[in-house]
């Protein structure tokens, strides 16, 4: 609606705002206010702790510009490991491409920024992909049968004047998909539990997604980034934008009086469990991929930026 719309833009407009005063003050100041990802310190590694690959006013420290875990975990792990010849060749022609498009590259942190993801997020969508449940075939029929079968009697009921027997089946069948939605109750629920408004972190992960897919690449890196992403009949950022509103359609599971009269009505719920089942059995497996290229696009921002201030 336009209060969201307007609420977003203003949303992004102060994070924008917020991102740029840091980076300047940073610049005025040589205070760092970023993250030191001392979490990612290695003692035993053969040069990240004598050389102060992270911790306070470390390596790490300067180049982070990430907003997002995938951002952090890659450029920790980009510093940690070597690369070989071609792909620094393939990344610096990345990094020359992003340089000259600081706007880009301000849109896609404040994006990442409004995702407010964490450890525990990321780590619970990890979990949640390796969990698999089945959606049989009786319920698939149920799921329509029985909301068509009410509508039916009800409307019928009340077209042949209220007529006593066609409501009080309708009844039952009203009934009954409580019933049936009471049978899985207990799956939608682990579904839903393993990240507190889920949806909402899922829907700016898609709009960095989109941001990347809509932009017409030069470089050979980030044209294969944007490749791997509209591999389908839809790009990556479609499918989780829909993964986001079937996790925010079962999370209104909790409205108790609503979830009565739309499970007893539609088996509303039951209907948002199956998409998510048969998103889960056909997505999933490219589900880290996805988060993956949020990563690796966040790590050539925050090495982007330090060409741009230098």
């Amino acid at each position: 609606n336009l209060h969201s719309r307007v609420s977003k833009k203003l949303l992004l407009s102060q994070t924008l705002a917020r991102i740029n005063e840091t980076e300047i003050a940073f610049l005025e100041s040589g205070k760092i206010p970023f993250s030191d990802g001392n979490e990612y310190n290695e003692p035993h590694h053969p040069y990240s702790y004598d050389l102060d690959i992270f911790g306070p006013h470390s390596l790490f420290q300067h180049l982070n510009r990430t907003k997002t875990v995938m951002g952090k975990r890659r450029l920790a792990q980009t510093l940690l490991h070597k690369s070989v010849d071609q792909e620094i060749s393939e990344r610096q022609a990345a990094l020359q491409e992003l340089t000259k498009h600081a706007e880009w590259r301000q849109l896609f942190s404040a994006k990442a920024e409004m995702a407010n993801d964490s450890e525990k997020i990321v780590n619970a969508l990890g979990s949640w992909t390796t969990e698999q449940h089945s959606f049989s075939g009786w319920l698939k029929i149920l799921c329509y049968l029985l909301p068509a079968s009410g509508l039916s009697l009800t409307l019928a009921g009340i077209l042949l004047g209220f007529h006593p027997l066609l409501l009080n089946l309708a009844g039952t069948v009203f009934i009954f998909n409580l019933i049936v939605l009471g049978s899985k109750v207990k799956h939608m629920n682990r579904e839903i539990a393993h990240g507190d408004k889920i949806n909402e972190t899922l829907l700016r992960y898609s709009e960095l997604l989109e941001a990347i897919e809509q932009t017409d690449w030069k470089s050979q890196h980030l044209k294969e980034i944007r490749a791997g992403l509209l591999n389908g009949s839809s790009g990556a950022s479609q499918k989780l934008h829909e993964l986001s509103r079937i996790f925010s359609a079962l999370e209104s599971l909790q409205n108790g009086l609503g979830a009565i009269v739309f499970n007893g009505t539609f088996l509303y719920h039951i209907h948002a469990y199956r998409k998510l089942l048969n998103w889960k059995s056909i997505h999933t497996v490219h589900l880290q991929q996805w988060l993956e290229v949020i990563g690796e696009m966040e790590m050539l921002v925050s090495l982007a930026n330090l060409s741009f201030n230098n």
